[in-house]
């Protein structure tokens, strides 16, 4: 049995993206497969919407103490508990922030640990943890995965007359929002005509409404409201030639950066910036600039308005890279389960 170990501090709640939808698609590849599997909840918070999905087998534990009981193979999703078990045990960190923003860095370097094996979700976050926690050994890679609705979603036939440029990160500074509006008044994009659509929501981080009202104020800005669920971003993308991911490599680092890649198994051209595990994200279709330099980016859109949307072929290519059965692959690759035996 392979469980996975949801944290106490947060709720479950599968949507659009994010390592809800990562952790769940594992599961249910690994039942299709054949191998048991469960989640186990040190929350009851995790038990009403979980309820949604009676596919998935759930455990809620009242103490963590009685994971030192079951013969499982443990995997903690994004902090490892400080508890023994019996078999070896594992932690895919997810979220890995470095910057003044954010620190949880801390947090991972407070919760040691241990015994528990580390799996990271790409290759620069593997030698970042490598680094910081000072490992004998670089951690395996196990790489996140994109739904399979943003390669199958077709394709509008082109209604607009000018490019269609999407911004689709949250709306906050370290994912170079200011970057992207300062982009707008460079030489490159000043006299192109285009339409950049960004999408407005939370900014998590602080700041409430700013960078939102920033959004409807510009003129060269239009607003989409937050998508929902996978179905409707999916068909968003498809929308669109181009995305944009100027994120900032001052504020925090993307340990991968799943937009670039949906973006490309959808059909878009991805202009984002290198850095964190964005490079590892290139599909066929991926443009990379500096981060943080509005010129850099601005050069980096207008290559990608030449060379349009991606071609059928290459988005075809794109649709097998970044798939649930090569993520479940890597992961029962590195694993100590005793199903597979």
């Amino acid at each position: 049995m392979i469980s996975f170990v949801w944290p106490s501090f947060m709720p479950f709640v599968p949507w659009a993206g994010g390592t809800e939808v990562y952790t769940l698609g594992q599961m249910q590849e690994l039942q299709r497969r054949g191998i048991p599997t469960r989640m186990i909840a040190l929350t009851q918070k995790v038990s009403e919407s979980v309820k949604q999905y009676p596919d998935i087998p759930l455990l809620t534990l009242n103490d963590k103490s009685e994971l030192t009981q079951l013969d499982d193979t443990i995997v903690f999703v994004f902090l490892p508990v400080k508890v023994k078990t019996k078999r070896p045990s594992y932690l895919i960190v997810h979220t890995p922030i470095k910057g003044p923003l954010y620190d949880d860095t801390k947090s991972y370097a407070n919760n040691a640990l241990g015994d528990t094996r580390l799996l990271t979700t790409s290759k620069y976050m593997a030698a970042y943890w490598r680094k910081l926690l000072r490992l004998p050994e670089t951690p395996p890679v196990v790489y996140p995965f994109s739904d399979k609705i943003f390669s199958t979603v077709p394709r509008k036939p082109i209604k607009h007359t000018v490019p269609r440029i999407l911004f689709a990160g949250r709306p906050t500074q370290e994912k170079g929002v200011y970057t992207l509006m300062a982009s707008l008044h460079m030489p490159p994009l000043q006299k192109l005509h285009f339409e950049l659509n960004c999408i407005t929501g939370i900014n998590h981080q602080g700041g409430g409404d700013i960078i939102n009202s920033l959004f409807k104020a510009h003129p060269r800005i239009r607003t989409i409201a937050l998508q929902r669920n996978r179905e409707d971003m999916a068909k968003l993308y498809a929308d669109h030639d181009i995305v944009v991911m100027p994120s900032s490599s001052i504020l925090w680092k993307e340990a991968f950066g799943m937009t670039s890649v949906e973006a490309q198994q959808a059909g878009c051209r991805v202009v984002a910036s290198n850095d964190g595990g964005l490079p590892e994200t290139d599909c066929g279709g991926l443009i990379l600039v500096k981060p943080d330099d509005p010129l850099a980016l601005a050069e980096g859109i207008v290559k990608a308005i030449e060379l349009g949307p991606l071609s059928t072929s290459v988005r075809r290519q794109a649709a097998k890279r970044f798939t649930v059965a090569q993520s479940v692959d890597a992961l029962l690759r590195v694993i100590d389960a005793p199903t597979l035996k």
